[in-house]
């Protein structure tokens, strides 16, 4: 969970990761994406109220891998923050969206580099990522939709 500018995850065996000044402002969310293979190891991502999506190597966390940046104009008057990302397609990307914004960003989770962005028509209050269908849920007031993104 996010307090205040740090970001700390509970370990299965007792222990927990705690990194400080994750973020500037802040960490209203945080995911985990195990890596294949070795349960020790994964992705783990944060998201605030700084406009900042970060991934960070759960193994190293001394800095992030990638800050994920520009989903939204600096310090739009209506964006408070980046609300509800989520891995998908197993961990390869990070689709966002943010409060007031009417558009989705995908991420390359391996480079950071931002694959597409484009406009839906609503604001995205959430977000959910079906594995088995390769298809993103979104919720925007009393409606849901579903989107097929085209990942390589």
């Amino acid at each position: 969970s996010g307090a205040g500018e740090r970001v700390r995850c509970g370990g299965g065996g007792g222990g927990a990761l705690d990194i400080e000044g994750a973020h500037d402002r802040d960490a209203i969310c945080v995911r985990w994406q195990p890596r294949a293979g070795d349960p020790s190891a994964g992705l783990l991502l944060s998201a605030g109220y700084d406009l900042q999506i970060k991934l960070w190597d759960a193994r190293a966390p001394s800095r992030p891998l990638h800050t994920l940046q520009g989903h939204v104009a600096p310090r739009v008057a209506r964006q408070k923050g980046i609300f509800q990302p989520q891995f998908c397609a197993g961990g390869r990307y990070v689709v966002a969206s943010g409060e007031g914004s009417e558009a989705l960003s995908l991420y390359s989770a391996e480079s950071g580099a931002t694959l597409s962005r484009g406009r839906i028509g609503c604001t995205a209050s959430t977000l959910s990522w079906c594995e088995s269908r390769r298809q993103l849920g979104v919720a925007t007031g009393k409606t849901l939709r579903f989107f097929e993104p085209r990942l390589a």
